[in-house]
């Protein structure tokens, strides 16, 4: 998955202290590959991916290390909100994943590409649109 957060935005929105807003509701994509539980649970510390942009690897990103389980950030986002089966659910940006991260942040026309080695790549090309 990818949220497309406005990362520049985000930083201001999370100075201020409401948290990320308009940084994160505007636009994302889904691959064509998902994977189960059952699939993901027992690999999920070990996965390891990179971010391309116009196809310049510009990223690397990793689950190792991770400060919490999913377990834990499933039972966080269930507080006061009940998840469903079947739910949809993103679990954040890896480290390493983000542009702002690396200082390359997208543009129209740039073709962007996010893959999780052994599950897939997801890729999109960033169009110019009008503002709502």
């Amino acid at each position: 998955m990818n949220d497309f957060s406005a990362r520049d935005v985000q930083l201001v929105e999370m100075a201020s202290g409401f948290g990320p807003q308009k940084a994160k509701h505007f636009c994302n994509a889904i691959s064509k590959v998902v994977v189960t539980a059952d699939e993901i649970l027992p690999v999920w510390r070990d996965l390891k991916g990179e971010v391309r942009l116009n196809g310049e690897r510009v990223g690397e990103a990793a689950t190792a290390g991770a400060r919490w389980s999913l377990g834990d950030v499933l039972a966080h986002a269930s507080r006061c909100e009940p998840l469903q089966p079947g739910e949809f659910f993103g679990s954040g940006t890896l480290p390493g994943g983000s542009g702002i991260e690396t200082g390359r942040l997208l543009a129209a026309g740039d073709h962007i590409e996010l893959g999780i080695k052994g599950i897939g790549t997801l890729t999109n090309r960033i169009v110019a649109g009008e503002a709502k």
